[in-house]
Order: structure tokens, then sequence, then C-alpha cells
């Protein structure tokens, strides 16, 4: 997904390993060094992993998840690797309050597909950008009516 092959070869295998994302939400932009960065579905935390190294030591990421399983391998993700400037925390985006305008860039990998309540966390990753701040999303959309037919839509699932 031409993630920065440096940064991607620094990550040991038990942690690449656990990537699950639909895109690379890095290549929309740059992050420049100092900033901060809210992974929103982090999963295991690859992506908030290589934006610590991306944002630097002066730069926090924040990666949160609604499942504690993935939390816990985030943590363990992260202490193996060292990563001194992220965190990660049990949230929904919808529920992050206090922090308004408090981050230079929201992102987002494979998961806004899978939020129902997607017009309210659009909002609240817009209300916790600061002002200028970017969006970077990465997911699937359906561009065409689904198939009632399940054989039909499991075949054209990677179309």
């Amino acid at each position: 997904m031409r993630y920065d092959a440096a940064i991607v070869a620094d990550l040991p295998e038990t942690v690449a390993g656990s990537f699950c994302g639909v895109g690379n939400p890095f290549s929309l932009g740059e992050i420049p060094p100092g900033s901060r960065l809210l992974d929103i579905g982090c999963g295991a935390g690859v992506d908030a992993l290589v934006a610590s190294k991306v944002v630097g030591p002066s730069g926090k990421v924040m990666g949160i998840d609604i499942t504690p399983e993935m939390i816990r391998r985030a943590e363990a993700n992260k202490k193996e690797i060292g990563a001194e400037n992220v965190v990660f925390q049990l949230s929904r985006v919808q529920d992050l309050v206090g922090i308004d305008s408090s981050f230079d860039v929201v992102m987002s990998n494979g998961v806004l597909n899978l939020i129902p309540e997607k017009e309210e966390a659009i909002k609240a990753a817009f209300r916790l950008l600061k002002p200028g701040g970017w969006f970077f999303l990465a997911d699937q959309f359906l561009v065409d009516p689904a198939s009632k037919d399940l054989k039909a839509r499991i075949q054209s699932w990677f179309q």
C-alpha cells in the first residue's frame, strides 16, 4: 500500500502482521513532525505506531478503538517497539470530550464503514481537529446496490 518502506521495515513481524486496513491514509498528505494525531478505530495499533514515527518524539498520537482485545493488542505492540509518544484508549470517537480542536490530523483506516452512526462520528472527528487540520480517511464505499444474492456478494467482495 506504499507505506514508507523504512518505517515498515523497522516494525517487528509480530507488529506488522497485525495490520488490518483497507488503504494507506498516510498517502493523503504530509504529517509534519511534532503533530498531534488521532487514529479512529486503531485496532492493533499499527497505523498509530507508524504515525508515532512520522510525528517524531515531539509529536503525540492517540489511538482509539471500541474493542478491548484490540486495545490490549495495540498496547502489546506499543511495548514491543518502545513507542513513547502513543496512547491507546477504549472509546468511540463520539465519546471523546474535553479535547476539541486538539489534533492536527485525524485518520481512520477501514473503520468508518463499520460505524452505524456515521454522521455523528464524522462530526466528532471534525470537532476534534484543530482549525486547518486534516482528516485522512481510507475506507470501503458501496458504489452500486448490493446484490441480494449472498454468493454473488461474496464473489464480488474484492472487486
